[in-house]
């Protein structure tokens, strides 16, 4: 039985896939690092870091299915814009902390991109079905 996507759904999945690549290189990360505190609390402030990225891009996607495609493609890009511009703010201002491991930062920062495979891969594996948005025919009328 197929069930249908939706994006609380989605993002459930993509926070227990990212916890889970999460908690994997706090594990790994505390016996390797020289500093596993330091690996530690940067990890965590970047997964911190993604974890709002994450719901800002919900947002986005949300808001941005009920606006007319033009409106929504210049809505997305402020928004990926936004979201860009505060994993850049993050990586700057965790350089400067000294409390924490910038390898660390740079390992929670980048978790978001592959939790968001595993979430899309698990889905599929549940049963999922890719969905269309209700816009997707408003976009093929005006293409």
């Amino acid at each position: 039985m197929e069930k249908e996507l939706r994006p609380s759904d989605t993002v459930k999945l993509i926070f227990a896939s990212m916890a889970g690549i999460t908690l994997t290189v706090l594990i790994a990360g505390v016996f390797i690092s020289s500093e596993p505190l330091k690996f530690a609390l940067g990890l965590l402030y970047g997964a911190a870091v993604s974890v709002v990225r994450i719901l800002m891009l919900s947002r986005a996607v949300s808001v941005s299915v009920q606006m007319e495609p033009a409106e929504a493609k210049a809505y997305a890009m402020g928004q990926y814009n936004a979201r860009m511009m505060l994993l850049i703010g993050a990586a700057v201002a965790g350089y400067f902390i000294k409390a924490l491991s910038i390898y660390g930062i740079a390992l929670g920062l980048i978790a978001m991109q592959p939790s968001v495979y595993i979430a899309n891969f698990i889905y599929e594996k549940l049963g999922g079905k890719k969905f269309e948005s209700v816009n997707a025919k408003k976009a093929d009328r005006h293409s």
